[in-house]
């Protein structure tokens, strides 16, 4: 079994007759449909009379899964011809991550939504793509978000992540979900808000509108309270104008 990226070392013997000497070998690799093609040589053989072949599987020669590797004759009209030697081999994906750089952060909104600002990026952990690839794959994900919309998270997440581009079949992802810690999202401060307020002269503060008070997360607290006392209106001033 090997991983695409490997290189794959093929060495062959054959007790080829004396009145056929030097006789070139070529590589083919032959498909589960029983298709073939030249991946290697011809060669000849070394001063041990094997003959030897590598194959660097980032050249894709061989697809994912299991194929066969057959050394034939190079010259299909030399009487060595219907000789063979094969061994079964399989490629496995090469396994890549997905990593979060960057950074998010905001004040408390109610939403789970990054912001507009952040430069929160998804990309390969280091040594998953090889170079030969880098320009040919991407990776994407559905949505990236903060996993909770509540002041104090800090952690982000990437879902539902595929790989793009040509030649993804020879990768496989890790996972397809991936998460980062960030700035987070801030508590928002603390609201008042008034209602009908009208202070004109005459007014009791049984008049006056309750107030409310908003905490960080933006929910009312319940129950009111005045923020008034009867010697504030011992002089009342007019603000009805």
């Amino acid at each position: 079994v090997f991983i695409y990226g490997d290189t794959v070392s093929v060495e062959a013997a054959f007790t080829i007759p004396a009145q056929a000497p030097g006789v070139p070998m070529t590589l083919f690799m032959e498909d589960a449909s029983g298709n073939s093609s030249q991946i290697s040589g011809p060669v000849n053989a070394d001063a041990d009379g094997k003959y030897r072949f590598s194959v660097d599987t980032a050249e894709k020669k061989l697809p994912v899964g299991p194929s066969n590797l057959v050394v034939r004759c190079a010259d299909p009209n030399a009487d060595f011809s219907y000789e063979e030697a094969r061994a079964g081999v399989s490629l496995q994906q090469r396994i890549v991550t997905a990593v979060l750089s960057g950074d998010a952060g905001k004040v408390y909104d109610g939403t789970a939504a990054l912001p507009k600002d952040s430069d929160l990026t998804l990309g390969f952990g280091q040594g998953g793509v090889l170079a030969q690839d880098e320009h040919i794959l991407g990776i994407q994900s559905e949505n990236i978000q903060f996993v909770s919309p509540d002041a104090g998270t800090t952690e982000v997440i990437a879902g539902k992540i595929s790989l793009t581009g040509n030649d993804g079949e020879y990768y496989v992802l890790a996972s397809d979900t991936v998460t980062a810690q960030v700035t987070g999202i801030s508590a928002a401060e603390p609201s008042v808000s008034f209602a009908d307020m009208n202070l004109s002269e005459g007014k009791s503060l049984s008049d006056l509108a309750s107030a409310s008070v908003s905490d960080a997360q933006g929910n009312v607290v319940p129950g009111t309270f005045s923020w008034f006392t009867d010697s504030m209106f011992t002089n009342p001033v007019d603000m009805s104008e």
